[in-house]
């Protein structure tokens, strides 16, 4: 029989196998569990629901209510930064340190528990060495995580994109997209709670499309966080020579950074960086904040202030395709939503992560975007920052969009380096900090690294790699595999085994097909412009290039 002997006060008597007290035959696939996610019964205090899982593993339902608020999880991140981590092979209590469960501590965050069979009787019961390291981010963390990936960098180029696609047809486009984007995102949130082994956007695709699903998911995962790094980076060069005031080639500061990102980048988990999160969301609405102040007290650097609800003042095609990328990859919380949840104190409130997050960066997109363009006018370069004459003012904003990077490029960087470390070293302890461990992930890590710094000396022009993760990346992970996926696996029996609930819980198939027309006609334009750009022309390759920052 379960023993309560922690205090979280839940009767461990109260878990039902299904099939009498005892703990069910390993591999035995049907047997009933308790879901870490399932609400309590309503009958009674403490009570539990069946819920069927593998190979017998009972799962411990912890009390959320009393984890003490956002501060306390951020207090508790300082704690176990500094704590000596328990590699798994403690926490399973297993000598020989080889283990049959998954090696990844957001994995273990899951199996709150692990039951250990014991006694004459074959009775289960709780083994404290056994027992997994919970989550510790509170849902607040994951919303500033999740903010600063999709509006961390945007924020400067909003008035060139709200420019080139018209002030009232922009907001239209952002609030259709944004709007798909998160609707998509909570039913793909609510697959992840009915398959708690998905712990990454493969995982998910493996449940709704099956094995080719899953390398199409993490192929489009994976290339975003690859492409996107060396747009960071490239966003900390230009900022850091102008907050440092350096005649330093722009190669050579783009690989000092690069080195210097890399010592960063061996973190390993999000709950590692919670006061940072916080502090770069301060950043992103200063940095909106000090736009909207210079664009309303100086006058513009042109006589022309024209703008237009619908398009741009000088007609440019061209434009409005590349402008239009901006809006697909302004919200992108689905590639971080496996790994983010995997970290939470209680994964059901990702929701509340989701629907903050999605309202904050729409009306932090609404700001620094319409109040430049009617001032200023729809004409204006990608970053507004260009125009801004030097000024306290502006080195301050610069500092601060280059933290805002920096620690966007960690937040990419943090789950790419570990799907690496899981498909070539299964079986590294990433929470085992020793020197050896350590030169290994750093070894795992460099590829990443190294690709960044190439894209990021070697690609022409900016725009141009943006349109092209745009095209390839962002709107396809964003709404169109989503679509598709989560049709197939509320209506055509997906490979999964079926939806999570079906009836009213199963999205309209309306809005899957409005979420895979969006994602579609997004893809097309922004290849389309994007190709149009790179046959112009006119960029030189930055590794040939060497000046002063202005």
């Amino acid at each position: 029989m379960f023993t309560d002997d922690d205090d979280d006060g839940v009767d461990k008597s109260a878990i039902n196998y299904g099939s009498g007290e005892t703990r069910p035959a390993p591999g035995d696939s049907t047997a009933a569990c308790y879901h870490p996610f399932e609400e309590p019964g309503d009958d009674a205090e403490g009570s539990v629901k069946d819920y069927p899982y593998d190979a017998g593993v009972a799962f411990e339902r912890r009390r959320y209510a009393s984890h003490g608020g956002y501060w306390r999880s951020v207090a508790s991140s300082f704690r176990r930064s500094t704590r000596r981590p328990v590699s798994n092979s403690e926490n399973l209590g297993r000598a020989d340190g080889d283990t049959a469960y998954p090696d990844d501590r957001r994995s273990a965050s899951l199996l709150r528990n692990m039951v250990a069979s014991g006694g004459a009787g074959g009775e289960a019961r709780v083994d404290e060495g056994r027992r997994e390291e919970r989550g510790s981010m509170h849902w607040l963390t994951a919303s500033f995580i999740s903010t600063t990936f999709s509006c961390g960098i945007a924020c400067v180029g909003l008035p060139y994109a709200t420019g080139g696609v018209g002030v009232l047809l922009s907001q239209v486009a952002a609030t259709m997209v944004f709007g798909i984007v998160t609707w998509a995102c909570h039913h793909v949130f609510r697959v992840v709670l009915a398959n708690p082994h998905c712990r990454t956007l493969g995982d998910v695709g493996d449940v709704t499309l099956g094995r080719t699903g899953r390398w199409i998911c993490s192929a489009i995962q994976y290339g975003n966080f690859l492409g996107i790094l060396a747009v960071f980076l490239n966003l900390c060069t230009s900022t850091m020579a102008y907050v440092a005031d350096s005649d330093m080639c722009e190669p050579v500061l783009t690989v000092i950074l690069g080195v210097s990102l890399y010592g960063v980048a061996q973190i390993r988990q999000f709950t590692r960086i919670t006061l940072a999160a916080l502090l770069s969301f301060v950043a992103i609405v200063a940095m909106v904040v000090m736009i909207c102040y210079v664009v309303i007290t100086e006058e513009p650097p042109g006589p022309d202030r024209a703008w237009r609800y619908a398009g741009n003042a000088a007609g440019d095609t061209k434009r409005f395709m590349l402008a239009l990328a901006t809006f697909a990859w302004g919200f992108t919380p689905i590639f971080l939503t496996n790994e983010l949840m995997q970290e939470m104190e209680d994964p059901r409130d990702f929701k509340k992560s989701l629907w903050l997050s999605a309202g904050c960066v729409f009306f932090l997109y609404v700001a620094s975007g319409v109040v430049p363009v009617v001032f200023w006018g729809s004409d204006l370069p990608n970053p507004i920052t260009e125009l801004f004459e030097e000024s306290a003012l502006t080195r301050a904003l610069n500092f601060l969009l280059f933290f805002v990077s920096a620690l966007s490029f960690v937040i990419s960087v943090i789950p790419l380096n570990l799907a690496i470390q899981r498909r070539f070293v299964p079986h590294l302890d990433v929470d085992v900090w020793s020197l050896s461990t350590c030169a290994r992930f750093a070894l795992l890590s460099l590829p990443a690294m190294l690709f960044a710094v190439a894209v990021a000396l070697f690609v022409p022009d900016l725009e141009d790699l943006i349109g092209l993760i745009s095209t390839f990346a962002i709107p396809p992970g964003n709404l169109v595999v989503p679509a598709v996926g989560l049709y197939r696996y509320h209506y055509g029996g997906s490979a999964g085994g079926g939806g999570d609930g079906g009836g009213d819980g199963r999205p309209s198939r309306l809005l899957l097909g409005t979420s895979l027309v969006a994602g579609s006609a997004l893809s097309l334009v922004t290849f389309i412009g994007t190709v149009w750009s790179m046959a112009d022309g006119g960029s030189s390759t930055k590794i040939l290039v060497c000046h002063r920052q202005a």
